[in-house]
């Protein structure tokens, strides 16, 4: 035999125990976050022996094997929401002149720390829309009535 070479161990391609222990445990448990997440936090695992006879072992995840459960938890957590629903009682939008109103309201509820400067800002985006979408009304319905009376 010549030297340097290798004889014995497991044959090419044959997973090791704590490969075997991860997809006995994420089968059982079809629980891949709840099982990165064990992994993360380096929980043994317990392996199944990989010869008849053999006792069950237990795995205790190695440290690059803790880096890959966060890598891979960090894919599947879902963003944090960047709005909240907001539910305000704002006061009645139906003329330009009651955006005065509105806003005053809207500038109230942040000083008074009931919505953030930013959700403040949205809402007051969403009556400059109203706003205009008022005017653009009373504008079209200003011309028809003077083509009416041109008439």
């Amino acid at each position: 035999m010549a030297q340097g070479h290798k004889t014995g161990g497991r044959t090419r391609g044959t997973p090791n125990r704590a490969s075997i222990a991860t997809w006995e445990r994420i089968e059982r448990d079809t629980d891949p976050i709840g099982f990165l997440s064990s992994v993360l936090k380096g929980e043994p695992l317990e392996a199944s022996p990989t010869k008849q006879g053999e006792e069950p072992v237990t795995v205790t995840p190695t440290l690059d094997q803790r880096l890959t459960a966060a890598s891979q938890l960090s894919r599947w957590m879902p963003p944090p929401p960047r709005v909240r629903p907001l539910a305000l009682d704002l006061p009645k939008m139906s003329q330009p002149q009651d955006m005065v109103a509105v806003m005053a309201f809207v500038m109230g509820a942040m000083a008074s720390g009931e919505i953030t400067p930013d959700e403040a800002k949205a809402v007051a985006e969403v009556v400059e829309l109203q706003r205009r979408a008022i005017e653009t009304q009373d504008l079209e319905q200003r011309i028809a009535a003077l083509e009416r009376s041109k008439a």
